[in-house]
């Protein structure tokens, strides 16, 4: 049994006047199914959370330990091992629900892995290195909003975090404008029906840049709804942050061009941005781009308060 009746009774009503959802008659009585069906039958969970990794236990181990707390009546874990070893699968191994072990083409062939053993209504992606923030918060949070998770995507603030220090990342607003050029709340903090996934799947041609074009094609098609929380931590680095060969950045401006809908100012932009930066390494190495960094979150983003009664800033 996943909730007793009067658990359930109140999550039906959060979902019906607390969250505001404005739900039809006919959603309603689907609530009342999907409820009915956690006494009964054992129904699939809620969320499944899919983490990819490759020859890297420690930062493995640091995200399963976020997982924790997580109640696993309503969150699924799923790891998918593409290792030549199995320093992984020590990790790994017997902490959560499914562990997919194989060689694979890629980081977006492993996506797609996990997202065809995924059993939840939706799908998050929490890959190794990247954590929760209070797995205990994000249960309750899947609970207040079990009647639109497989429908609606829900997605919230993230945790961008730096040696010393952390910033909260507002998700930005669902504009147009935004939506054009790719500029989308951070994946490790947002829930996307898995039915979409399923159906379209991460485009394996690209390297960097698929999971910006296919979520792009989810948040212009599906309804959203901002949680005024954190779900998702970061850590600085990793391939879409840190400049590669002259080769890869090549490739990172061709899949942007190809992913995104830019202008062709917008185009010439980035192409310079890409060579300056990648200059910039040359000249005075990695730590400069780091620190160059590190002073555009801290004056753009406010230091991140993990005090859970600090106040929440207001949706976008």
């Amino acid at each position: 049994m996943r909730f007793d009746w009067c658990e359930s009774f109140s999550i039906y009503s959060n979902c019906l006047e607390g969250r505001r959802l404005q739900l039809t008659i006919a959603e309603r009585r689907d609530t009342v199914r999907r409820l009915s069906l956690f006494h009964f039958s054992g129904d699939p969970v809620l969320l499944s959370i899919v983490t990819i990794c490759r020859n890297n236990p420690a930062e493995l181990g640091y995200t399963l330990a976020s997982f924790a707390r997580l109640d696993t009546t309503l969150v699924e874990t799923i790891v998918v091992d593409g290792s030549d070893n199995d320093a992984c699968e020590r990790i790994g191994s017997g902490r959560v629900t499914q562990y997919i072990r194989g060689r694979d083409s890629g980081r977006f062939n492993a996506m797609n892995k996990g997202v065809k053993r995924a059993g939840g209504a939706s799908v998050l992606f929490m890959n190794s290195g990247d954590r929760l923030a209070d797995a205990t918060s994000f249960c309750a949070v899947v609970r207040r909003h079990c009647a639109v998770l497989g429908r609606t995507i829900l997605y919230s603030d993230y945790v961008h975090e730096f040696e010393g220090f952390s910033v909260r990342v507002n998700a930005p607003p669902l504009t147009l404008e935004n939506l054009r050029i790719g500029k989308l709340p951070s994946h490790q903090s947002t829930l996307i029906p898995a039915t979409f996934y399923k159906r379209h799947q991460f485009d394996e041609s690209y390297q960097i840049y698929a999971d910006t074009e296919l979520n792009r094609r989810a948040f212009s098609s599906i309804p959203a709804i901002y949680i005024p929380e954190v779900i998702g931590r970061f850590a600085a680095g990793g391939i879409s942050t840190t400049p590669g060969s002259w080769r890869l950045e090549a490739r990172r401006y061709r899949e942007a061009c190809r992913a995104l809908d830019l202008t062709k100012e917008e185009r010439r932009k980035l192409f310079r941005n890409l060579v300056k930066r990648k200059l910039v390494l040359l000249r005075f190495g990695a730590a400069e781009i780091k620190r160059r960094q590190e002073m555009r979150f801290k004056k753009e983003f406010p230091l991140y308060d993990p005090d859970p009664t600090a106040t929440s800033p207001a949706p976008p």
